[in-house]
């Protein structure tokens, strides 16, 4: 009878880990390098460790819950240019509901604001309908969130968007109206203008263009006489990019891919008179 139960019990155990391995994944990254900030040298290593699982209910609907945690400090050597440190702890986690092209997500004061990702609500929704993507976020308390939203749709290679907040980080309403022509395979055109809430309003062209063999270009320039050029360029393993902007500040970054996610990288940058070099890989 105990062999039995023991049986029962370590099939029942199997079932249930042979589900779990069904719906749960894992994912991540890791680096390790030097670096060096405002002329100081930093040594460091990293890893950030991203969890999800999901459930399909009987009527259709699909939950999901993510999180992410890791351990150490990350070089952001293409984005921000810093040494950031990693949680170790699982926190607040981001709750998912979809259903018949319908999203909400839930997770209080880290939805990003649509018109600007450094301010955030509480929850979001978002649908597609006919080629019409909307989004909305909202916040349950106007006082330490915002509410914003964005439209875009496209018509053949032309796609047009709109989104705006309730609050700028100034306290005012802000919209920005945005344009794109996909002229060809290679080239692109765009129009950006925002009235910056209470701030004057500000119109952008962009351009953004394939030459070949790997060389691409990119060009922005608003009537606040502002401008911003960058050039990448790929050929094998090799990954290359460098922008520039009116200000003569700068990004150049350098990656070499050794295969299966695997990379070294270089870069600098004017900000905080950066440069790092290391190695990254991703799982």
């Amino acid at each position: 009878m105990k062999k039995i139960l023991l049986a029962t019990t370590a099939l029942a155990m199997s079932a249930s880990f042979a589900a779990a391995d069904g719906n749960v994944s894992w994912s991540g990254k890791a680096n390790a390098g030097v670096s060096s900030v405002n002329d100081e040298s930093v040594t460091s290593s990293g890893i950030d460790l991203n969890v999800s699982a999901s459930i399909t209910t009987d009527g259709g609907v699909k939950l999901t819950v993510s999180d992410d945690f890791g351990g150490g400090s990350l070089i952001d050597w293409n984005d921000d240019y810093a040494v950031e440190g990693q949680g170790s702890d699982l926190d607040q986690p981001t709750v998912s509901i979809e259903f018949s092209g319908i999203t909400v997500t839930v997770d209080p004061g880290e939805v990003d604001d649509l018109y600007d990702d450094g301010q955030s609500g509480d929850m979001s929704v978002s649908a597609e309908l006919a080629g019409l993507n909307i989004s909305v976020v909202a916040s349950s308390d106007d006082d330490a969130g915002t509410n914003s939203y964005s439209v875009s749709y496209g018509l053949n290679a032309i796609t047009f968007g709109i989104n705006g907040t309730s609050d700028d980080g100034t306290g005012s309403d802000a919209m920005e109206f945005s344009a794109s022509y996909a002229v060809n395979s290679a080239l692109t055109l765009g129009l950006e203008v925002d009235n910056n809430g209470a701030a004057d309003d500000v119109t952008k062209g962009k351009i953004s263009y394939a030459i070949g063999n790997g060389l691409s270009v990119s060009a922005s320039a608003d009537d606040n006489d502002d401008w911003d050029v960058g050039v990448t360029w790929s050929g094998g393993p090799l990954s290359v990019s460098y922008s520039t902007d009116e200000e003569s500040a700068y990004e150049a970054n350098a990656s070499y891919s050794m295969g299966n996610g695997a990379s070294m990288f270089v870069s600098t940058a004017d900000a905080n008179d950066w440069a790092s070099i290391g190695v990254e890989f991703s799982f």
